[in-house]
């Protein structure tokens, strides 16, 4: 499974490539990329042009009509309709979501800013949100963009995820680690 998964890893960041290219051609990326985000959302809240889009018994030209009725209706820019079109031609319109993904990535890189992924036991309130925006813009040098997340098995503290490292400070962590050198010192059992 975890080769069929890094397949589509692969052959999505050549999409992902390609899109920012064209988009990048025609000075369109912040459109194509609001695009690609509406396009993203609409098929996780509408299952039934998602399943549509992933039923392989579906002709491949009808998945073509569907996307530019969508992409019509959407006003979504011509760098984005062409490239669904190529997507549903090619059958590739089920990884949409991973493609968009590596397209926003290139566009985070050459704007020089990064998404920090922050899960908290409880929501954090706008200041706690700024301070942390601005403590992470200092430390990285770079803008920073936080993707929140709630998890309240953390019990308190959060945790952040940038550039494929992990800061863990969440209550549970803390407790889970104490509880193990309580149990090498036989402490506990």
């Amino acid at each position: 499974m975890g080769g069929a998964s890094s397949t589509l890893e692969r052959v999505a960041t050549r999409y992902g490539r390609a899109l920012y290219g064209a988009a990048q051609a025609q000075a369109s990326c912040d459109a194509v990329r609001q695009d690609c985000e509406r396009l993203a959302t609409l098929l996780e809240e509408m299952p039934p042009l998602r399943r549509f889009i992933a039923n392989p018994t579906h002709r491949h030209d009808d998945k073509a009509r569907a996307v530019s009725l969508v992409a019509r209706q959407m006003k979504c820019h011509e760098v984005t309709a062409r490239f669904l079109l190529v997507l549903a031609l090619r059958r590739r319109l089920g990884i949409f979501a991973i493609i968009a993904r590596h397209f926003a990535a290139l566009c985070d890189e050459e704007n020089n800013v990064m998404t920090v992924a922050v899960t908290s036991a409880h929501p954090l309130t706008q200041q706690q949100q700024q301070q942390l925006v601005l403590l992470l813009s200092d430390y990285y040098g770079k803008s920073v963009t936080l993707a929140l997340q709630l998890n309240e098995s953390l019990l308190g503290g959060l945790r952040l995820e940038a550039n494929q490292c992990l800061y863990d400070a969440s209550v549970a962590t803390a407790l889970h680690d104490m509880t193990q050198q309580l149990e090498m010192k036989g402490m506990v059992s």
